[in-house]
């Protein structure tokens, strides 16, 4: 959903075409893929906090080297050609950059996940030292809030859903919760509020992307709630390589804008699968 967001943008910001498929990732496909990829980050992280609570230095070395090491080893890879193909220099203050601005403005969203896994650490150890079942909802209520708080406060399309992170952490650590969602008369209610919010926010498009967010990821838990949906098996590395995808595909982009006159579709999505398997086994070989 990320990847066709960007291509859609590119492709309407160009004149290219303006296909309803294209204006609809266009304007919503990548919030959206970034809103359900905040949840399920923050619902993951906690089942497996509950299932093995890890110390600083494991929790470090486990969650977010995993995630900081394939974007460092990408950004080695894509700075000396993409310098190649704008005919830049290789400054020191561009291999400075490696170690956290990467040289790709898409991965903000990593550098935001750093720092949700950083903060979830505080979050799971304060967790530990509260005992009771109500408080440790106030807890999770009270980290929800400052989310929220710091996504209003920076009014901008990249923070709308990071709060969608800890209601992931909600939903995966409380059990009452989730059972929220298996009530028709409270889904009937989620569903109206949020439809008002929208409506009242209509004239406001940063209100709209966030709103429409929250309201589809009420419905996906109201269908898993409702029914158990039988996934088919799917090899591991569709899985595995989707982390992938998001590192590779707006370098993809980028190069392909600079040796094409238009980057049709096709060309941009086999390129992009290519070089996802590529970096993929690249970074499995290294066991990164």
């Amino acid at each position: 959903m990320v990847a066709l967001h960007h291509y859609s943008q590119y492709v309407l910001s160009n004149d290219i075409s303006h296909n309803l498929i294209y204006q609809i990732f266009s304007t919503q496909g990548g919030y959206l893929g970034v809103g359900i990829f905040f949840f399920l980050s923050g619902f993951g992280l906690i089942k497996s906090d509950l299932h093995n609570h890890l110390s600083f230095l494991p929790y470090l070395k486990k969650r977010l080297i995993k995630v900081y090491l394939p974007v460092l080893l990408v950004s080695v890879i894509w700075l000396p050609i993409k310098c190649y193909a704008f005919g830049e220099p290789i400054s020191i203050f561009k291999v400075i950059g490696l170690i956290w601005y990467w040289h790709d403005g898409v991965l903000w969203f990593v550098r935001t996940i750093i720092v949700l896994y950083l903060i979830f650490y505080l979050y799971s150890y304060t967790r530990l030292k509260t005992k009771g079942l109500p408080q440790r909802m106030i807890v999770c209520l009270i980290y929800f809030l400052i989310s929220l708080t710091y996504a209003l406060v920076m009014k901008s399309n990249y923070t709308i859903s990071i709060p969608l992170f800890f209601f992931g952490v909600a939903v995966g650590e409380f059990e009452s919760l989730r059972k929220v969602f298996k009530s028709w008369y409270i889904q009937g209610c989620l569903f109206t509020f949020v439809a008002f919010l929208c409506y009242l926010g209509r004239h406001d498009t940063l209100a709209i992307h966030g709103l429409f967010n929250y309201f589809v990821l009420f419905a996906m838990l109201w269908v898993c709630s409702m029914w158990k949906i039988a996934c088919p098996s799917t090899p591991k590395y569709i899985s595995s390589t989707s982390f992938d995808v998001y590192l590779v595909h707006n370098k993809v982009l980028i190069i392909s804008k600079n040796l094409l006159t238009i980057v049709p579709v096709w060309e941009f999505v086999v390129v992009t699968f290519i070089a996802t398997l590529l970096f993929y086994n690249l970074r499995t070989f290294l066991k990164i």
